[in-house]
C-alpha cells in the first residue's frame, strides 16, 4: 500500500494517538501484510498470524479488521484473536501470579528478617537493663563503688587516728616513731631497713 493511500484511509478510521502504534500500523500496510493477513485467514493459518502477533503487528491486525468491517469476512481471524488475546491474558495472569509470589516471599524474607531484628533489639535492650541494674541499680556498683570510697575514707581516717596515737604513746624517734610518721604524711613504703634479714 503506498503512503497516500495510508493517509486516506487515517482520514476515513482515525488511528490510535500512540506514535509507535501508528508508525507500525504504517508498515503493516507498507509490507502488504494486511493481503497476507487476509491470505491467512482463508487458509486458515494460525501460526502465520501468531507470527504477525508476536512481531508486534497486533494493534494493525485489529485496526485493518476494523477498517473493513462487514466488507471483507474474516471469521477464521475473529476466532483466532479471541483465542490469541485469551492465551496472552492467561500468560499475563501467570506472570502476575508468579510476580506476586516472588513479592510474597520477598516479604516473608522481609518479615523473618523484621522478626530476628525485633528479637535482637529485645535481647539488646534486656542486656542493656542488666548492665544498667548492674551499674547503677538498687545494688548496682556505681552505688556500691562509692559506699565502699566512703568507708575507705573512713578507714583512713580511724587509721591516720591510730597511728597517731601509736607515734604519741611510743613518743621520741626511734624508727618505729619514723616509719609511722612516714607512713601517715608522705605514703612511703610500710617495710623496715631490716627486714629482709
Amino acid at each position: 500500500m503506498l503512503p497516500q493511500q495510508i493517509a486516506l484511509m487515517f482520514s476515513v478510521i482515525k488511528p490510535p494517538t500512540d506514535p509507535k502504534v501508528v508508525k507500525r500500523i504504517e508498515t503493516f500496510f507498507e509490507k502488504d501484510l494486511h493481503l497476507k493477513m487476509e491470505e491467512a485467514d482463508t487458509d486458515r493459518d494460525w501460526c502465520f498470524l501468531n507470527k504477525l502477533a508476536d512481531r508486534g503487528f497486533l494493534d494493525a491486525m485489529k485496526y485493518h479488521r476494523k477498517g473493513v468491517g462487514d466488507v471483507i469476512k474474516l471469521p477464521f481471524f475473529d476466532k483466532w484473536i479471541i483465542e490469541y488475546e485469551s492465551a496472552m491474558n492467561a500468560i499475563d495472569m501467570a506472570q502476575l501470579r508468579d510476580e506476586k509470589y516472588d513479592l510474597y516471599l520477598k516479604w516473608s524474607d522481609l518479615n523473618d528478617e523484621n522478626k530476628k531484628l525485633k528479637e535482637e533489639i529485645e535481647t539488646l535492650k534486656k542486656s542493656n537493663e542488666s548492665y544498667e541494674d548492674l551499674l547503677a541499680g538498687k545494688k548496682g556498683l556505681i552505688d556500691e563503688n562509692t559506699k565502699l570510697k566512703a568507708e575507705l575514707e573512713k578507714y583512713k581516717k580511724n587509721m591516720r587516728s591510730v597511728m597517731n596515737m601509736m607515734e604519741y604513746t611510743i613518743g621520741g624517734y626511734d624508727d618505729v616513731s619514723d616509719k609511722i610518721n612516714d607512713i601517715l604524711w608522705t605514703g612511703a613504703d610500710t617495710t623496715f631497713a631490716d627486714d629482709d634479714e
